[in-house]
């Protein structure tokens, strides 16, 4: 079930792609993977009577929401001019293929900065303030983390013409 499947190495995904070995049965794996990646990391809503931050949490939460839609949705139409200067193929089998192992590697990523950030702020904890402005701190993580990830993403693509990353 994995073989075709490259969950760190962008270039071994370019091959596939270049060598004209992706199917749709490969693509539809992609396709499970970065959809259970990504419904991972989505952000939920905050509850507003539960936080701490009252109605200005909502606020921001919703705010992060709508700037992360918007990283994502730029993100989406860069990567697709990237395909287009390369040869202009295949842009939705691609974008999956493309997108396991670059959120693979952001992920991993991810997750150690999470974790030293969960580890090292409450130490700062008297300096940084209550626990919205820890809310944002990770809210901006998480929106810096989508941008990358289509800036990577977009640089697999435009390499797609020269055949290396």
């Amino acid at each position: 079930m994995f073989e075709d499947l490259y969950f760190l190495d962008v270039r071994k995904a370019i091959d596939l792609i270049l060598e004209n070995r992706l199917t749709d049965a490969i693509a539809l794996k992609y396709l499970v993977t970065i959809s259970i990646l990504f419904g991972a990391l989505i952000q939920v809503p905050i509850d507003y009577e539960e936080s701490g931050g009252g109605i200005i949490t909502v606020v921001l939460a919703i705010a992060a929401f709508a700037l992360k839609g918007f990283v994502s949705y730029k993100g989406v139409i860069v990567c697709k001019a990237a395909n287009d200067s390369a040869d202009g193929l295949n842009f939705f089998r691609r974008f999956i293929v493309l997108s396991v192992p670059v959120g693979v590697s952001l992920t991993i990523i991810y997750i150690v900065v999470v974790l030293v950030l969960a580890f090292v702020l409450p130490a700062f904890h008297q300096h940084l303030g209550n626990e919205s402005s820890l809310l944002v701190l990770f809210t901006i993580v998480d929106i810096g983390y989508t941008a990358i990830f289509f800036v990577y993403l977009s640089k697999a693509f435009s390499n797609l013409n020269v055949g290396y990353v």
